[in-house]
Protein backbone atom coordinates (compact mmCIF):
# COMPACT_ATOMS: atom_id res chain seq x y z
CA UNK A 1 0.00 0.00 0.00
CA UNK A 2 1.94 3.43 -1.01
CA UNK A 3 1.30 5.55 1.79
CA UNK A 4 2.35 9.26 2.13
CA UNK A 5 4.44 11.41 4.65
CA UNK A 6 3.79 15.23 5.33
CA UNK A 7 6.58 17.78 7.02
CA UNK A 8 3.38 19.01 8.34
CA UNK A 9 -0.57 20.27 7.90
CA UNK A 10 -0.13 22.54 5.07
CA UNK A 11 2.32 20.42 3.46
CA UNK A 12 -0.47 17.53 3.31
CA UNK A 13 -3.14 19.78 1.84
CA UNK A 14 -0.71 20.48 -1.06
CA UNK A 15 -0.20 17.11 -1.72
CA UNK A 16 -4.40 16.49 -1.61
CA UNK A 17 -4.79 19.20 -3.50
CA UNK A 18 -2.52 18.14 -6.05
CA UNK A 19 -3.98 14.90 -6.25
CA UNK A 20 -7.72 16.51 -5.99
CA UNK A 21 -6.72 18.82 -9.38
CA UNK A 22 -7.13 16.63 -12.27
CA UNK A 23 -10.45 15.09 -10.86
CA UNK A 24 -12.35 18.40 -10.33
CA UNK A 25 -13.03 21.54 -12.83
CA UNK A 26 -10.77 24.30 -12.29
CA UNK A 27 -13.65 26.49 -11.17
CA UNK A 28 -13.98 24.03 -8.06
CA UNK A 29 -10.16 23.16 -7.22
CA UNK A 30 -10.36 26.40 -4.39
CA UNK A 31 -13.94 25.71 -3.17
CA UNK A 32 -12.97 21.97 -2.72
CA UNK A 33 -9.39 22.76 -0.80
CA UNK A 34 -11.65 25.01 1.51
CA UNK A 35 -13.67 21.95 2.44
CA UNK A 36 -10.61 19.85 2.70
CA UNK A 37 -8.71 21.60 5.03
CA UNK A 38 -12.75 22.10 6.93
CA UNK A 39 -12.95 18.53 6.80
CA UNK A 40 -9.76 16.99 8.09
CA UNK A 41 -9.12 19.53 10.57
CA UNK A 42 -10.19 17.53 13.23
CA UNK A 43 -8.08 14.37 12.11
CA UNK A 44 -4.33 13.93 13.47
CA UNK A 45 -1.86 14.29 10.81
CA UNK A 46 -0.57 10.82 12.16
CA UNK A 47 -3.84 9.49 11.81
CA UNK A 48 -4.20 10.43 7.31
CA UNK A 49 -0.48 9.41 6.86
CA UNK A 50 -1.90 6.08 7.77
CA UNK A 51 -4.12 6.15 4.46
CA UNK A 52 -3.36 6.16 0.69
CA UNK A 53 -3.12 9.83 -0.90
CA UNK A 54 -5.60 8.95 -3.41
CA UNK A 55 -8.27 7.52 -0.79
CA UNK A 56 -8.64 10.75 1.33
CA UNK A 57 -8.94 12.55 -1.83
CA UNK A 58 -11.49 10.04 -2.96
CA UNK A 59 -13.40 10.45 0.29
CA UNK A 60 -12.88 14.87 0.36
CA UNK A 61 -14.32 14.66 -3.62
CA UNK A 62 -17.41 12.29 -2.28
CA UNK A 63 -18.20 14.28 0.07
CA UNK A 64 -18.19 17.60 -1.95
CA UNK A 65 -20.71 16.05 -4.38
CA UNK A 66 -22.86 15.41 -1.39
CA UNK A 67 -23.09 18.76 -1.21
CA UNK A 68 -24.06 19.84 -4.66
CA UNK A 69 -27.89 19.84 -4.03
CA UNK A 70 -29.70 19.97 -0.28
CA UNK A 71 -33.01 19.98 0.39
CA UNK A 72 -32.81 20.41 4.70
CA UNK A 73 -36.07 18.98 4.93
CA UNK A 74 -34.79 15.78 3.39
CA UNK A 75 -31.05 15.08 5.20
CA UNK A 76 -28.90 12.81 2.98
CA UNK A 77 -27.62 9.92 4.59
CA UNK A 78 -25.43 7.35 2.20
CA UNK A 79 -23.81 4.48 3.27
CA UNK A 80 -21.78 2.81 0.80
CA UNK A 81 -18.88 0.71 0.46
CA UNK A 82 -16.20 2.30 -1.26
CA UNK A 83 -14.63 0.48 -4.58
CA UNK A 84 -11.95 1.77 -7.10
CA UNK A 85 -14.72 0.13 -9.91
CA UNK A 86 -17.39 2.27 -8.89
CA UNK A 87 -16.19 5.32 -6.70
CA UNK A 88 -12.52 5.80 -8.02
CA UNK A 89 -11.47 4.60 -3.96
CA UNK A 90 -11.73 2.29 -1.95
CA UNK A 91 -11.59 1.40 1.98
CA UNK A 92 -11.44 -1.66 4.26
CA UNK A 93 -14.99 -0.27 6.06
CA UNK A 94 -18.44 0.89 5.00
CA UNK A 95 -18.43 4.85 4.73
CA UNK A 96 -21.49 6.87 6.21
CA UNK A 97 -21.90 10.33 4.87
CA UNK A 98 -24.68 12.87 6.47
CA UNK A 99 -25.02 16.30 5.28
CA UNK A 100 -28.16 17.92 7.95
CA UNK A 101 -29.20 20.88 8.96
CA UNK A 102 -26.53 22.03 11.84
CA UNK A 103 -27.92 21.16 14.90
CA UNK A 104 -26.89 20.01 18.15
CA UNK A 105 -26.06 16.11 18.99
CA UNK A 106 -25.94 15.03 15.86
CA UNK A 107 -22.63 12.83 15.70
CA UNK A 108 -23.24 11.98 19.09
CA UNK A 109 -26.55 10.50 18.29
CA UNK A 110 -25.13 8.96 15.67
CA UNK A 111 -22.19 7.00 17.16
CA UNK A 112 -24.68 6.22 20.03
CA UNK A 113 -26.95 4.48 17.39
CA UNK A 114 -24.07 2.79 15.76
CA UNK A 115 -22.45 1.56 18.74
CA UNK A 116 -26.26 0.44 20.30
CA UNK A 117 -25.76 -1.90 17.08
CA UNK A 118 -22.47 -3.15 17.99
CA UNK A 119 -20.78 -1.19 15.38
CA UNK A 120 -16.65 -0.04 15.43
CA UNK A 121 -16.29 3.67 14.06
CA UNK A 122 -13.01 3.97 12.94
CA UNK A 123 -12.91 7.49 11.64
CA UNK A 124 -14.64 10.30 12.18
CA UNK A 125 -14.37 13.42 10.00
CA UNK A 126 -16.91 16.42 10.59
CA UNK A 127 -17.73 19.97 10.04
CA UNK A 128 -19.93 22.89 9.63
CA UNK A 129 -20.16 25.08 6.63
CA UNK A 130 -21.76 28.09 5.62
CA UNK A 131 -23.08 27.90 2.22
CA UNK A 132 -24.75 29.75 -0.41
CA UNK A 133 -27.75 27.58 -2.07
CA UNK A 134 -30.65 28.87 -4.67
CA UNK A 135 -34.11 28.25 -4.14
CA UNK A 136 -33.65 24.89 -5.73
CA UNK A 137 -31.02 24.12 -3.39
CA UNK A 138 -28.16 23.65 -5.45
CA UNK A 139 -24.72 24.88 -3.90
CA UNK A 140 -23.19 28.69 -5.47
CA UNK A 141 -20.91 28.95 -3.46
CA UNK A 142 -19.21 27.59 -0.27
CA UNK A 143 -18.30 30.81 1.87
CA UNK A 144 -15.80 32.17 4.93
CA UNK A 145 -17.38 31.29 8.73
CA UNK A 146 -19.31 33.98 9.83
CA UNK A 147 -20.11 35.10 6.33
CA UNK A 148 -23.29 37.65 6.21
CA UNK A 149 -23.96 36.10 2.37
CA UNK A 150 -24.58 32.68 3.68
CA UNK A 151 -28.24 31.28 3.10
CA UNK A 152 -27.31 27.97 4.63
CA UNK A 153 -25.64 26.29 7.85
CA UNK A 154 -25.18 22.51 7.32
CA UNK A 155 -23.40 19.58 9.31
CA UNK A 156 -21.56 17.22 6.96
CA UNK A 157 -20.24 14.24 9.08
CA UNK A 158 -18.43 11.59 7.38
CA UNK A 159 -17.91 8.28 9.51
CA UNK A 160 -16.06 4.86 8.51
CA UNK A 161 -17.75 2.17 10.58
CA UNK A 162 -17.40 -1.88 10.55
CA UNK A 163 -18.21 -2.60 7.07
CA UNK A 164 -21.87 -4.07 6.63
CA UNK A 165 -22.41 -7.40 5.46
CA UNK A 166 -24.45 -6.48 2.60
CA UNK A 167 -27.07 -3.79 0.40
CA UNK A 168 -29.95 -5.30 2.89
CA UNK A 169 -28.14 -4.11 5.83
CA UNK A 170 -27.07 -1.46 4.81
CA UNK A 171 -30.67 -0.63 4.00
CA UNK A 172 -32.35 -1.14 7.59
CA UNK A 173 -29.00 0.62 9.10
CA UNK A 174 -29.94 3.34 6.75
CA UNK A 175 -33.64 3.67 7.59
CA UNK A 176 -32.72 3.71 11.45
CA UNK A 177 -30.15 6.39 11.34
CA UNK A 178 -32.86 8.54 9.50
CA UNK A 179 -34.97 8.01 12.06
CA UNK A 180 -31.96 8.88 14.85
CA UNK A 181 -31.65 12.33 13.02
CA UNK A 182 -35.62 12.88 13.06
CA UNK A 183 -35.71 12.27 16.73
CA UNK A 184 -32.86 14.49 16.94
CA UNK A 185 -34.80 17.43 14.98
CA UNK A 186 -37.49 16.95 17.22
CA UNK A 187 -35.87 17.02 20.60
CA UNK A 188 -34.23 20.39 19.45
CA UNK A 189 -36.79 22.08 17.60
CA UNK A 190 -39.16 21.10 20.90
CA UNK A 191 -36.06 22.85 23.25
CA UNK A 192 -36.49 26.57 23.29
CA UNK A 193 -40.29 26.30 23.60
CA UNK A 194 -39.88 24.21 26.32
CA UNK A 195 -37.88 26.39 28.21
CA UNK A 196 -39.92 29.22 27.62
CA UNK A 197 -42.77 27.41 29.05
CA UNK A 198 -40.85 26.70 32.64
CA UNK A 199 -39.56 29.98 32.49
CA UNK A 200 -43.37 31.01 32.52
CA UNK A 201 -44.25 28.59 35.19
CA UNK A 202 -41.17 29.75 37.35
CA UNK A 203 -42.95 33.17 36.84
CA UNK A 204 -46.50 32.31 37.78
CA UNK A 205 -44.19 30.23 41.20
CA UNK A 206 -42.67 33.54 42.36
CA UNK A 207 -45.82 35.63 41.44
CA UNK A 208 -48.06 33.35 43.85
CA UNK A 209 -45.29 33.08 46.34
CA UNK A 210 -44.81 37.26 46.72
Amino acid sequence: MALFSAADRDDFHRQLDAALAPRVQADERAPLAALARALYAGVALDELAERRLADLAGSCLSAWRLLERFDPAQPQVRLFDPDYAHHGWQSPHSVLQVLHADMPFLVDSLRIELRRRGLTVHSVQNCVLELRRDAAGRLLELLEPGAPAATAREALVCLEIDRCAGAGERHLLSQALHEVLADVRLAVGDYAPMRERLRALLEQVGEADG
